[in-house]
């Protein structure tokens, strides 16, 4: 694709903003994948493109606000790690991220044991989202009046009104 990087790039383009749909482990999951690249090592790179700026790991002994936070995105390629690797036969050997508004590029090397800890994270996610029976309103304003569709059905926004 090259169009966010600041220089073309010598790599094999294997897929560009791919939907991507597969199943992790009996779940469903859909996902659009930005930029799947192979160099000439034969190693593959999952590129995400972001608008926001993401800092590289601090390397630091105590991890930094800014590495909580990248780590958090680097979920969202940890699980499409899980279609590159039915697609390809192989896992990501980098996670990258292209934000493009800086012209930074943010690239990590693939983690088996972070990968584990993501599938696992996820599939726990989903087991307490089925869980769930309570749904309490999260009651704003603007989001009742102007967004929300539910105006007639909502004892809440009935309440709200008096």
């Amino acid at each position: 694709m090259g169009v966010f990087k600041q220089s073309p790039s010598e790599n094999k383009i294997l897929s560009v903003e791919n939907k991507a749909e597969f199943t992790i482990r009996s779940v469903p999951f859909v996902g659009y994948i930005d930029l799947v690249e192979q160099d000439n090592n034969g190693f593959i790179l999952l590129i995400d493109n972001k608008s926001k700026v993401l800092k590289p790991r601090s390397l630091g002994k105590k991890p930094t606000k800014s590495d909580a936070e990248l780590d958090t995105y680097l979920q969202q390629l940890y699980l499409y790690s899980y279609y590159i690797f039915a697609k390809y036969g192989q896992f990501p050997d980098k996670l990258c991220f292209n934000c493009f508004r800086k012209g930074l590029f943010v690239e990590e090397s693939f983690n088996d044991e972070v990968y584990e800890c993501t599938i696992n994270w996820f599939l726990n996610k989903i087991e307490e989202i089925i869980a769930e029976t309570e749904f309490s309103p999260s009651i704003e304003f603007s989001h009742c009046n102007y967004i929300c569709e539910m105006q007639d059905y909502c004892n809440y926004y009935k309440l709200m009104k008096g």
